[in-house]
């Protein structure tokens, strides 16, 4: 699956910015924009490399859960556990959102899910730019309503 640059660009590259984000923001911890667009430029190269150059499809949800942790715990010197867990929340809210997506496009325009996922189809824009509202609803959660699920897990922000 050939992925164009502007998708890269307009989805993409906001999709990691809002995962790290939301990763961060689920366990209660903020840090400078900079170490966002680190840690979004990384994962967004990550993502290039694994479906596009190594094209490790199925398995490329589970490197981009580990690179994403090891990118928060590298950059942000989070707690390891914390970071497994942040990007365990934001991952599973992101595979909730992407089902009802998918759910709806499939119902709604009676397409193939074949259709959705091919490279630079109207579908799979469609497909892509749907996922992110949900996403920056939630990342927008996290900032004005301090939704965070750290003292659900027992754990510490130190």
């Amino acid at each position: 699956m050939e992925v164009s640059l502007l998708r890269i660009i307009l989805a993409g590259f906001p999709e990691s910015l809002l995962l790290a984000y939301v990763s961060l923001g689920l366990v209660g911890v903020k840090t400078e924009l900079k170490d966002y667009l680190k840690i979004g430029i990384v994962h967004t190269s990550g993502a290039i490399i694994i479906r596009g150059v190594l094209q490790l499809y199925g398995l490329h949800s589970l490197l981009l859960i580990l690179l994403l942790v090891i990118l928060l715990k590298l950059i942000v010197r989070l707690d390891l556990k914390l970071a497994v867990i942040g990007v365990l929340l934001a991952f599973i809210i992101l595979f909730m959102i992407e089902a009802v997506v998918i759910s709806i496009l499939i119902n709604y325009f009676e397409v193939d899910i074949a259709e959705i996922f091919n490279g630079d189809s109207f579908f799979n824009y469609l497909f892509s730019y749907s996922i992110l509202l949900p996403l920056l609803i939630v990342a927008l959660l996290i900032h004005f309503c301090d939704l965070k699920f750290n003292e659900l897990a027992n754990v510490d922000d130190s």
